[in-house]
């Protein structure tokens, strides 16, 4: 993660920094769930998180993801992507 302010990278185990991601893919007329996931991240010592699937995605999807990124010092801050 970075500072939004300097765009230097933070320091991760220092400010207990932690991300949540909630993805949903499924098929385009929402007949299939391909991935349904939950999960969070404590970003110390590494700062990066990732999800992965092991599916032939050559096909039109459906693509729903919140995420959350939170550190002491830090404002909450949510992303989501809709119907990417």
């Amino acid at each position: 993660m970075r500072d939004e302010k300097t765009r230097e990278v933070f320091n991760s185990t220092f400010f207990n920094s932690t991300v949540e991601i909630d993805v949903i893919l499924r098929s385009h007329d929402a007949s299939t769930v391909i991935l349904n996931l939950s999960t969070n991240y404590s970003l110390a010592p590494a700062n990066n998180s990732r999800v992965c699937i092991n599916s032939d995605l050559s096909t039109t999807y459906d693509l729903f993801v919140t995420t959350v990124y939170d550190g002491d010092l830090y404002a909450r801050e949510f992303h989501h992507i809709q119907n990417s």
